[in-house]
């Protein structure tokens, strides 16, 4: 398990970066073994892949969010 503060430090980084530079640098900081110039190269399936095998490794199986209808204004929440 990547260590918090890596994972932090990443984050903070890789702020105003391009989403795909924000995703190797998240992943490089959860897997400190691995060269960021592999996840550098990944294509975005594969880095996606690997993002949600972290967030499903971090924080569960389960996505929860919720919704405002800009139209009705009725709130609704989902679990993926």
């Amino acid at each position: 398990m990547p260590s918090t503060a890596a994972l932090l430090q990443a984050w903070e980084t890789a702020q105003g970066l391009p989403s795909w530079q924000r995703a190797s640098l998240v992943l490089a900081a959860a897997h400190p073994e691995v060269a960021r110039e592999h996840f550098t190269a990944l294509g975005i399936g594969a880095r996606d892949r690997a993002l949600l095998a972290l967030r499903v490794a971090l924080l569960g199986p389960t996505l929860e969010g919720d919704v405002t209808c800009p139209a009705c204004g009725t709130r609704s929440e989902i679990s993926v």
